[in-house]
């Protein structure tokens, strides 16, 4: 089963997500308490991962992801930029990141926008689907690591 093999493999939908949204106990810049009460917070869907306002606050954006307008046309190195609450980096631009769940013939999912992007395609509730043929410097992958507790 994909959760309980030891290895490494991409992560779900979910998981990269909850991954991009999580605030932690941090209550700032329009964070989301979920589910009520639990002291838990999480990015809004409508930021990139990491940034303290939305999709149309360009230094915001610019602070934690590489697009467009920061890019140079190009990706970049992982860790110049700014970390989400995980301590996680680029999980919003620089590459389209590859996950798990599929959507029928050769159709994966895709999150997080690439640095060609436009800052509304680096979203956090944006998901986006792709062939599992298609090569592209925009797309990447960031493993997961399974059997291992956290």
């Amino acid at each position: 089963e994909l959760k309980t093999e030891k290895g490494f493999r991409l992560p779900t939908d979910m998981e990269w997500e909850l991954a991009a949204r999580y605030k932690g106990d941090d209550s700032n810049d329009g964070a989301i308490q979920y589910p009520e009460g639990s002291g838990q917070y999480w990015t809004p869907g409508s930021y990139a991962s990491g940034a303290t306002g939305n999709y149309e606050n360009e230094a915001a954006t610019t602070a934690v992801a590489w697009y467009s307008p920061n890019s140079g046309s190009s990706t970049h190195e992982v860790g110049g930029l700014t970390p989400n609450a995980l301590g996680i980096y680029d999980m919003s631009g620089n590459v389209w990141e590859w996950c798990f769940d599929k959507y029928g013939g050769d159709l994966r999912s895709t999150r997080g926008g690439c640095w060609s992007n436009g800052s509304l395609l680096l979203v956090l509730n944006r998901l986006n689907v792709l062939s599992a043929k298609m090569i592209s410097p925009g797309v990447g992958f960031r493993p997961v690591r399974n059997g291992r507790s956290f």
